[in-house]
């Protein structure tokens, strides 16, 4: 049954809180990983086959988490650093900084490395941008520790100022939300973004927030995901991704999940950009329990056939031209005096353009005759009288 995210609520479940951190070796430059035949969740959700319309281009993905680092190959020049909330003031190549956000922003964005984008990990969307805002530490995303409030409503708010079109917020435990929290969610959804949550986020269960629970390789929930309120699942369990200091490993949880739909919902973002963030949501939903991006994709389109690139009711109409018609004509009759004036000058002025003829006291209209015309004349006069004298 098809879930409005005006009733998209998740439960807060400590187990989906647990996040599971593999390493794999870092990429160097004499051994690459390509580690992208090793993503059967890419393949569950069914990425790929709707890259042949857009991979995500022109979207910005926020990640409220641990931070993202920026330097890593499969991301480098498509994240954005933004504020870190949590006091630490860290940066990436820090210790502690990133591992969980990272590894989220993967799944959302990665787009491999080397030749042709042959090593590494993709993500669902891999043209995605990606705006990193740390609100919680690593060492308190893997003990489940809870987000702060204020760093929390700070970096929703954030995000919405920064254009995000998809918010993917963090795992992190609590049962209470307060009222700062509820309305920058609002705000967010006013300025267009869609608001992701793992289960487990207290957000989760609020209103306007897709809530998103984890399920293994045989579809089956786990860590919470089968929550009465998770309104959509994704895969969930050794997730192959991307690590700070150019390293991969392996997450699980309901944080790896959102991944995969916040990954989905740029996707959609970027095909159809006049949905609104309920309209995106309910397209994901689709009456599927497990994200499934082609069909996602598909319902997007049916749900945006009827809905013009812009509204046309916001377009305000010119009532009142700036140029009454009558000024049109005055201006067009005082243009064709001005050319008729034109012309009449520089018929005069071609005819004697120094004035020299004007000024000697010659008819400009009969140029005064050389003198050996007038000689000539004279000869004519004399032979004419001779002729009559003789006569």
């Amino acid at each position: 049954m098809r879930t409005s995210t005006t009733g998209l609520f998740a439960a807060g479940v400590c187990g989906a809180l647990t996040v599971h951190l593999t390493a794999v070796p870092p990429a160097t430059a004499d051994s690459e990983h390509d580690l992208r035949h090793d993503q059967p969740g890419l393949e569950t959700v069914g990425a790929a086959e709707t890259w042949d319309l857009n991979r995500g281009g022109g979207i910005t993905v926020a990640v409220l988490d641990t931070g993202v680092d920026d330097s890593h190959p499969d991301l480098r020049g498509r994240v954005t650093l933004g504020d870190d909330l949590t006091g630490q003031d860290l940066e990436p190549g820090d210790d502690g900084y990133g591992e969980r956000g990272t590894g989220v922003a993967g799944i959302i964005a990665a787009s491999g490395h080397g030749q042709e984008h042959s090593g590494g990990v993709l993500g669902v969307a891999p043209d995605a941008e990606i705006l990193s805002i740390r609100v919680t530490r690593d060492e308190d995303a893997s003990a489940g520790g809870e987000v702060s409030d204020e760093a929390l409503r700070r970096g929703i708010n954030h995000a919405a100022s920064e254009g995000a079109q998809v918010i993917a917020l963090p795992a992190s435990g609590g049962e209470d939300i307060g009222d700062g929290e509820r309305e920058a969610v609002r705000h967010a959804v006013r300025t267009g973004a869609l608001v992701v949550a793992p289960a487990g986020s207290a957000l989760a269960g609020q209103e306007n927030v897709l809530g998103v629970g984890a399920v293994d390789g045989d579809l089956r929930p786990v860590d919470g995901g089968d929550g009465e309120h998770v309104a959509l699942r994704a895969p969930g369990t050794d997730i192959a991704t991307i690590a700070p200091d150019n390293g991969y490993t392996r997450l699980s949880g309901s944080a790896a999940a959102a991944g995969f739909v916040a990954g989905a919902a740029a996707l959609i973002r970027a095909e159809h950009p006049q949905l609104l963030p309920g309209q995106v949501s309910d397209a994901l939903v689709n009456d599927s329990e497990v994200l499934r991006v082609p069909d996602a994709v598909e319902e997007a389109g049916t749900i945006a056939e009827d809905i013009p690139l812009y509204d046309e009711d916001l377009v305000p109409e010119d009532e009142d031209p700036l140029v009454p018609v009558w000024g049109w004509w005055a201006g067009g009759a005082l243009l064709l005096v001005l050319l008729v004036a034109l012309a009449v000058w520089l018929g005069r002025s071609r005819s004697d353009p120094y004035g020299v003829r004007e000024a000697a006291g010659e008819d400009p209209g009969h140029p005064a005759e050389s003198g050996q015309g007038r000689a000539t004349r004279r000869r004519r006069g004399r032979r004419r009288a001779h002729r009559a004298t003789s006569e």
